[in-house]
């Protein structure tokens, strides 16, 4: 077990980070309060809002995401899955949240232009 680290993210919406994981196919815990990663024998657990068990994206240890005094919101996970995370699920759920975004609103739509998607505005 490694100690917990933080990776700051772009996202401040725990929601919508939950509803990303889920079309990931990624089960995640909701808390509300008390909700902490397991820690273990080198460190304690961390407090964190949404928790996920290990093994997305290769995983070792469980991870979650917790919201800051500021309103920003944190990835925290052990220090041994930080690159492995940084590098295939912060992308990946940047990518569906913006999905989500587009699927909910009624102003945007998406337009297939080759191998490439464009978001435009409806009309």
């Amino acid at each position: 077990m490694s100690r917990y680290v933080e990776v700051a993210l772009t996202l401040r919406d725990t929601e919508e980070i939950a509803i990303a994981l889920a079309s990931l196919g990624i089960a995640v815990e909701h808390g509300t309060d008390g909700l902490m990663l397991r820690g273990g024998l080198e460190c304690a657990g961390a407090p964190v809002d949404l928790r996920v068990a290990a093994g997305p994206f290769d995983t070792i240890e469980d991870f979650g995401f917790a919201r800051r005094d500021d309103g920003s919101v944190v990835l925290v996970c052990g220090e041994l899955d930080r690159a492995r995370l940084d590098a295939r699920l912060v992308p990946a759920m940047l990518t569906a949240v913006a999905a989500h975004r587009v699927d909910a609103s009624t102003e945007l739509e998406v337009v297939a232009r080759g191998p490439r998607l464009v978001v435009r505005r409806r009309g």
